[in-house]
């Protein structure tokens, strides 16, 4: 018997769009910078904007001033926006319901409220038992007080939780915190780096 009672995912980049570090690639080269200069400065900021402290064109306004470069705000949130799909990752929705059967599945998101509202427009927030939104609730991953929020919500401990997001950086504290980490990079690995942690799919 797994010694996992919850699971929990990122939404973007794991059940919708692209992983992050496709996007985080691309951007890179059309702002003609390295990727490891670009996800520094972007989470130098992301916790203002995911804790609604800031808005995206302020976000991209202090990127573009850290690095230097002469792309203008409105030319990187318009290829973001090109770029990064809101498609629904279907066979990650359909391993979730999957799941559900013998897991507490929840959310975690590094997300406004507005987007929070479109997610549950469609629907998505019904798979979860606990739906977690980083303006919402004024922490962001990967800070002590979002996952400690998130496991009170699931009613697990941190030892028996395995959350799964695209972002390394969100992923940073989970030995410090004390959940299992999985970092999503395809569906394929995914469902193998879960039953590889015994977990029943």
């Amino acid at each position: 018997m797994s010694k996992y009672k919850g699971i929990g995912f990122d939404y973007g980049g794991v059940i919708a769009g692209n992983p992050g570090s496709v996007f985080v690639e691309a951007v890179s080269q059309f702002l003609g910078v390295t990727k490891e200069d670009f996800n520094k400065t972007y989470f130098k900021y992301n916790q203002l904007f995911n804790n609604g402290k800031i808005d995206i064109y302020n976000l991209y306004e202090l990127i573009i001033a850290d690095l230097g470069v002469s792309a203008s705000v409105d030319e990187v949130i318009e290829f973001g926006k090109n770029f990064k799909s809101d498609y629904i990752n279907e066979d990650v929705v359909d391993l979730i319901k999957k799941l559900r059967v013998n897991y507490k599945i929840g959310l975690l998101s590094n997300n406004t409220i507005e987007n929070a509202n479109a997610i549950k427009a469609t629907g998505i927030n019904r798979l979860f038992d606990a739906f977690i939104i980083s303006e919402e609730i004024g922490f962001s991953k990967p800070s002590q007080e979002a996952f400690d929020i998130f496991f009170k919500a699931l009613d697990t401990l941190p030892k028996e939780t395995i959350f799964i997001d695209d972002s390394m950086q969100s992923l940073s504290k989970a030995e410090e915190i004390g959940y299992e980490p999985v970092l999503f990079e395809s569906f394929e690995k995914l469902t193998n780096d879960l039953e590889k942690l015994g977990i029943k799919i």
